[in-house]
């Protein structure tokens, strides 16, 4: 997991591990929460905020409280880098 940032080099690398990360259901909460910052070094470096979006809302339904605050923290820091529009509904949503 570790080297999958130094393994991506363009947008359409980032797509295929996003789309793979998305059906990985990794049983360790510290990977997981690795896996988090994985997504958002994603997100952040091809701009696919678009797709990360969507898979840190799914951490959020985390049983372990740890990871549910580290993804929440980073849909926070997406929001505040200007992608109110995607993260909004979703926190809405979450918290209604």
């Amino acid at each position: 997991i570790r080297e999958v940032c130094d393994l991506v080099k363009n947008p359409d690398d980032a797509l295929v591990w996003l789309s793979l990360l998305e059906k990985h259901q990794e049983p360790n909460r510290i990977l997981r929460k690795y896996l988090i910052d994985i997504l958002c070094y994603l997100g952040q470096t091809y701009l696919l905020y678009g797709h990360v979006v969507p898979l840190l809302v799914d951490f959020i339904h985390d049983a372990e409280q740890d990871v549910v605050d580290h993804a929440f923290e980073r849909l926070i820091k997406i929001r505040n880098a200007g992608y109110e529009s995607l993260v909004d509904p979703l926190i809405e949503e979450l918290t209604s």
